[in-house]
């Protein structure tokens, strides 16, 4: 848990010190979308092993 809340402070820092770069919502889209449907996935089949 400690680790993970370093790391997120520490991209956080980083993400203030870089210019920014505009994204737009259909790029964002792109990438976002099959990584949800893949963790979303995954967890259902992972639940649906452990207590079927």
């Amino acid at each position: 848990m400690i680790k993970a809340l370093i790391l997120f402070i520490l991209t956080y820092v980083l993400l203030l010190l870089f210019p920014r770069f505009e994204v737009r919502t259909s790029e964002f889209m792109k990438i976002s979308v099959p990584f949800t449907l893949a963790a979303v996935t995954t967890g259902y089949v992972l639940i649906w092993l452990i207590w079927s």
